[in-house]
């Protein structure tokens, strides 16, 4: 888990990395434009602009508020679903690889168990790149040629249409693999 030096407060002023102020300053600046404009005009020219209630305004204020609230908590629940989702991956992945240690024999374990441990490995890697919108061959490569993964030529570009997916079938096949030459039988792999 990646873990950063909290902040101070004053700091928390000029954080730019992960906020979303650089996307929004422009409208924040233009619309703080238009408020100085409105209220330098109703100082010195009051004449010119209606005078409003306040209610509308407030009842405005309060739907947005409301409407905001839902969208945050919306917001946090995909988030939260996300990690939830991301952490039982890595449980199951653990529990694969102590199953595959486990079950299969001490002599096979470095030739036919390595590689599958390795496998979901890259997996892994390869899913986290693909949620992230990046190429999922570099970060997954070691873990590849490590456990003797086969990948088609040009990586990602060369017919993969999921990366992540061919390892995991590789992974099955070296399951059945497995089980074909009697190193973990029907009953435990199910």
């Amino acid at each position: 888990m990646i873990v950063a030096p909290r902040p101070r407060a004053y700091q928390l002023l000029f954080l730019l990395r992960g906020s979303i102020l650089p996307q929004i300053v422009g409208k924040v600046l233009f619309i703080a434009a238009i408020a100085t404009f409105a209220t330098w005009w109703h100082g010195n020219l009051p004449h010119y602009l209606p005078e409003f209630s306040v209610a509308p305004l407030t009842l405005m204020g309060l739907a947005l508020s409301i409407f905001l609230g839902f969208r945050n908590n919306a917001c946090y629940e995909r988030w939260w679903e996300g990690r939830r989702q991301w952490g039982a991956l890595i449980s199951e992945m653990r529990v694969f690889s102590r199953d595959v240690l486990s079950l299969l024999p001490p002599d096979a374990r470095d030739s036919r168990g390595r590689p599958l441990i390795l496998g979901v490995m890259a997996f892994a890697h390869a899913l986290a790149a693909q949620l992230r919108g990046v190429d999922p061959v570099a970060p997954c490569q070691p873990y590849v040629e490590e456990g003797g993964l086969s990948v088609p030529e040009g990586g990602n570009e060369g017919g993969c249409n999921n990366y992540a997916e061919m390892l995991l079938r590789q992974v099955s096949e070296g399951l059945v693999a497995c089980r074909d030459q009697g190193l973990i039988s029907d009953y435990l792999l199910g």
